[in-house]
C-alpha cells in the first residue's frame, strides 16, 4: 500500500525511475483510508508528493470516473475531490463523441497548475502488429465536452449526482450553506435539485455562532447509507 513508501523509495533509486504509475489508486490505498474523505486521501498523498520531490520521479495516479455524466469535470473522478486537489495536473481520457467508428480517444486537461493548459490530443490504438499509440493531433474537444456525453452507456440522474455531490462536500463535517450552494452551481447542479437531494439524504441545517456573526451550515446526518458521518460537537461553557 501507499503506507510503505520506504520500499517504493528504494525501488525508485534502484532503477533510477523517472516515472511511477499507480494504477489504480484505490487498489493501493490502505484499508483504513476512506477514499471519499478529503482528509484521508490528502494524508496519504502528501507523503507521496514529498517522495516525488525527493527522488525527482514523476508520479502518475490512475483512477476511474464516477457514474455521474454532467457537471464540473473536477467532480467526475472516483473518490474524494482531494485526489485531484492534491495533484499538480489532472487529465481525462474518453471516447471521442464525434467519431462514428468508436476507435478514437481524446486526452484532455482537467487541471493544470504547472503552466497554461495545453490543447486536447486525439489518438487511437493501432493494432497492426504490437499495439501502439497513434497520435492524431490536436482537437477542440475539452474535458467538459467529453464528460457531458454518456460514458460507458450509463447515465445518472441529476438528483443522484446532487446526492453524490453533497456526500462529497459534507464528508468532513459541517459546511456553510452559502458555500455549498456556490460549489453546486459551479458543478452544474441547480439549487432546486440540490435542495431535493438535501431532503432525500436528511442533510441537517444548523446554526453556528450568534448574532450578526452567525451562519447557517449544512451537515450530513449522523449515519447515512449505514455509515457513520462526521459529527459537530458543541461545548457548553
Amino acid at each position: 500500500t501507499l503506507l510503505d513508501l520506504d520500499a517504493l523509495r528504494e525501488a525508485i533509486r534502484e532503477v533510477e525511475a523517472a516515472l511511477v504509475v499507480i494504477d489504480p489508486l484505490m487498489a493501493f490505498l490502505p484499508g483504513q483510508v476512506d477514499s471519499h474523505r478529503d482528509q484521508d486521501v490528502r494524508r496519504v498523498l502528501a507523503p507521496l508528493a514529498a517522495l516525488a520531490a525527493e527522488t525527482a520521479a514523476t508520479v502518475l495516479v490512475v483512477r476511474h470516473l464516477s457514474k455521474a455524466s454532467v457537471g464540473n469535470p473536477l467532480y467526475r473522478g472516483g473518490g474524494s475531490i482531494g485526489i485531484i486537489g492534491a495533484a499538480r495536473a489532472g487529465m481525462v481520457v474518453a471516447k471521442d463523441p464525434e467519431d462514428p467508428t468508436g476507435e478514437r480517444r481524446v486526452l484532455a486537461v482537467v487541471k493544470c497548475n504547472l503552466a497554461a493548459p495545453p490543447p486536447s490530443l486525439a489518438y487511437r490504438l493501432a493494432a497492426d502488429g504490437p499495439v501502439r499509440v497513434e497520435w492524431l493531433g490536436e482537437t477542440a474537444l475539452t474535458a467538459d465536452a467529453l464528460l457531458s456525453s454518456t460514458i460507458g452507456g450509463e447515465e445518472r440522474t441529476a438528483l443522484a449526482e446532487a446526492e453524490d455531490f453533497l456526500r462529497e462536500v459534507l464528508s468532513d463535517g459541517p459546511v456553510e450553506a452559502n458555500a455549498v450552494l456556490k460549489d453546486a452551481r459551479g458543478a452544474g447542479i441547480s439549487e432546486k435539485t440540490l435542495r431535493r437531494a438535501k431532503e432525500r439524504l436528511g442533510v441537517e441545517a444548523i446554526r453556528s455562532g450568534f448574532g450578526s456573526g452567525g451562519r447557517w451550515c449544512w451537515r450530513l446526518p449522523f449515519t447515512i447509507d449505514g455509515q457513520e458521518t462526521p459529527k459537530m460537537v458543541t461545548l457548553k461553557v
